[in-house]
């Protein structure tokens, strides 16, 4: 089996499971018909992520979907996704996403409007140090593009920093302790409106820019190229609706 397809395969049957709590390491490497080592690594070389975490960031994308898009309590989630105890859930969800399963949903249901800057207006000026770079969205018809630094591939709990752009282009996130980022991009619709962003656990276009090596309060230009999302792409963990009110608020009238 490739490489690519013990991924895909695993990755299948990880979503299957996760109303039963998901699978163990051992069942996975019996799916890819590997030996529990070399289907970690083989895992990781495809992902970027171990298995454990991958799974992980999936039933947590299941806990938002459920939050989002049903009645059922916050009790009611967790145990129907196989978390041990209420305190565990609420915890790494809050951790992950960014807010409490309570607060997410309410911001869920607070999103009303489109995310459109309004007419004559632009994006505020931004400082000159930081990580700078270009989002490249081509014919892409796409509206917000939420960018962050990440210290790892996977984009849970809110960014060391983080911006976005309409459409694509230029951008500039304030400066951050020097170090070593991967830096994540998140594309929605144009016109789609909030709601579309917030139901997409998998936005409509991603871009992976990095390793992002920050060293005195900047770092290289950064490129990221937006694209279709993969089925080995991680879950977006992060709560869109706090970077939505974070990125309206940088919309400034143009001088």
């Amino acid at each position: 089996m490739p490489a690519t397809g013990v991924a895909l395969s695993v990755i299948a049957a990880m979503q299957a499971e996760l109303s039963r709590g998901g699978l163990r390491l051992p069942d996975m490497a019996d799916i890819a018909h590997l030996s529990q080592f070399h289907f970690i690594r083989s895992f990781r070389d495809d992902v970027g992520l171990p298995p454990g975490a991958f799974q992980a960031a999936l039933r947590l994308a299941e806990a938002k979907r459920l939050l989002r898009d049903t009645d059922a309590s916050v009790t009611e989630v967790c145990f129907d996704l196989g978390y041990a105890s209420l305190g565990t859930f609420v915890t790494r969800f809050a951790t992950d996403v960014g807010v409490s399963p309570s607060r997410y949903r309410a911001l869920c249901r607070e999103v009303e409007v489109a995310a459109r800057p309004p007419a004559g207006q632009r994006q505020a000026a931004v400082p000159r140090l930081g990580v700078t770079g270009e989002v490249v969205a081509g014919k892409l018809p796409v509206g917000p593009v939420f960018l962050g630094l990440f210290p790892r591939l996977l984009p849970s709990g809110l960014p060391r920093a983080g911006t976005a752009v309409w459409g694509g282009g230029p951008f500039t996130l304030e400066p951050v302790a020097d170090g070593a980022y991967i830096l994540l991009a998140a594309g929605c619709p144009n016109g789609a409106g909030l709601q579309a962003a917030v139901s997409q656990d998998r936005p409509a276009w991603v871009g992976v820019g990095g390793p992002v090596e920050v060293k005195g309060g900047r770092s290289a230009p950064v490129t990221v190229v937006l694209r279709l999302p993969a089925p080995t792409d991680p879950p977006v963990l992060v709560a869109i609706p706090l970077l939505m009110a974070r990125a309206t608020a940088r919309w400034a009238v143009r001088r």
